[in-house]
C-alpha cells in the first residue's frame, strides 16, 4: 500500500496509523473496509459532527473570556489565493473557514476583506469578539478601519508577527545589511547550483546549508545564522585536496567564493546582525506560540528595544 500509492514513510510513526492497524486486527478477518462512497458521505458527516461536539466547549468559552477573529491571506497547492478565518481564545484555536479569493474579477480590496470578516463576526458573535487581527498590508488597514467603524466595541490589531518581519526586513535595507546579506546568499546560491562543489561541502558538512525562499520569514537569519555556524566547514572545504583538483576551482565566481570565506569583516558584520536580530527572531517564535502572549511579548519587545538602543553599529555612519 504505502509503495503503490506513494505514501509518506513517516505515515507509520503517526497515531492515527498505529490505531487504525490495532483496529483492523482486533475486527478480524471478517472485517469489510468502507466503501469510498461511505467514507465521503456518511462517515465524514459523522466525524464532523464528532468534531463539532470536541469543540463546544472551546466555543462556549468565547462568551465568558472572548475571543479574537483572525485573517491570513494563503495559497493552496494550485497556487490559488485564499483567506483563512479562524477564532483564537485562551481555549486554543479554532479554523471557522477558507474563503476562495480566486474567483475572476475577484479584487482583494479593503471592502471585500470587510466583507468576510464581517461575516465571520456574526457568526462568531458581535459581543463575543475583543478583536479582529490581520497582516499591515493597505487593504488590510483599511478593512481594520471599516470594522471598528461599524463594530467600536471591537479594536483592530496588526499581526505582531508580520510587524516583526517587516522591522527585521527593514534591517536588511541597511546599505551594509544588505550587501552582507547578498554575498551569503551568493555563497548559498553558488554552492547549491555546482553539484561537484556541494559534494566536496559535504565531505566536511556538521550541517547543511540551508536556502530558505525569501518570501520566508526571518530569511536573513536563517541564511546568515546557518552561514556563521558552518564556517568552519566551509574554511576547511576551500583548503581540501578535493576543492585544489577540482577544474571550476579557478573559475572567477569560486575565487569570489573563495574571498568572501577568507574576508574575515564579512563574517565579523555577519555574526553582528545575527546576534542583533536574535531577540527579535525569538518575539517571532513567542508571537508564533499557542495561548495568551500579549502581555509577555510587550514586556519582551521592551527589552529587545532596550537592547537596540545599546548598540550603534546598526548605523556605520556614527
Amino acid at each position: 500500500m504505502f509503495f503503490e500509492c506513494n505514501l509518506s514513510f513517516n505515515l507509520a510513526r503517526h497515531d492515527a496509523f498505529l490505531k487504525f492497524v490495532s483496529a483492523v486486527g482486533e475486527a478480524g478477518p471478517s472485517f469489510k473496509a468502507p466503501s469510498s462512497e461511505t467514507l465521503r458521505t456518511k462517515e465524514l458527516r459523522a466525524e464532523v459532527m464528532e468534531v463539532e461536539k470536541e469543540l463546544q466547549p472551546m466555543k462556549a468559552s468565547w462568551e465568558r473570556y472572548g475571543c479574537t477573529i483572525l485573517s491570513d491571506g494563503w495559497s493552496d497547492a494550485r497556487r490559488r489565493p485564499l483567506i483563512n478565518i479562524l477564532v483564537s481564545s485562551c481555549q486554543g484555536t479554532v479554523f471557522l473557514k477558507a474563503i476562495d479569493a480566486s474567483g475572476a474579477g475577484v479584487s482583494h480590496t479593503g471592502e471585500y476583506i470587510f466583507r468576510h470578516i464581517k461575516n465571520a463576526i456574526e457568526e462568531v458573535g458581535p459581543k463575543n469578539v475583543v478583536q479582529v487581527v490581520t497582516d499591515n498590508a493597505a487593504n488590510c488597514v483599511l478593512a481594520g478601519k471599516m470594522i471598528e467603524t461599524d463594530y467600536p466595541s471591537i479594536s483592530w490589531v496588526p499581526c505582531a508577527s508580520h510587524s516583526i518581519n517587516l522591522l527585521i526586513e527593514d534591517i536588511g535595507k541597511l546599505e551594509w545589511v544588505a550587501r552582507i546579506v547578498h554575498l551569503g546568499s551568493k555563497m548559498i546560491s553558488f554552492l547549491t547550483r555546482k553539484h561537484s562543489a556541494l559534494s566536496i561541502y559535504r565531505k566536511y558538512a556538521t550541517h547543511e546549508i540551508l536556502k530558505p525562499s525569501k518570501t520566508r520569514f526571518a530569511y536573513l537569519f536563517i541564511v546568515l545564522q546557518r552561514l556563521v555556524k558552518v564556517r568552519p566547514c566551509l574554511r576547511r572545504m576551500i583548503v581540501s585536496e578535493e576543492w585544489i583538483a577540482w577544474p571550476n576551482s579557478t573559475s572567477p565566481k569560486a575565487i569570489n567564493f573563495e574571498a568572501t570565506i577568507s574576508d574575515a569583516s564579512f563574517w565579523h558584520d555577519a555574526e553582528c546582525i545575527v546576534g542583533v536580530l536574535r531577540p527579535l527572531i525569538v518575539a517571532l517564535r513567542l508571537t508564533d506560540s499557542e495561548g495568551c502572549t500579549m502581555g509577555i511579548l510587550y514586556e519582551f519587545m521592551e527589552k529587545v528595544g532596550e537592547a537596540f538602543d545599546s548598540n550603534t553599529w546598526l548605523d556605520r555612519t556614527r
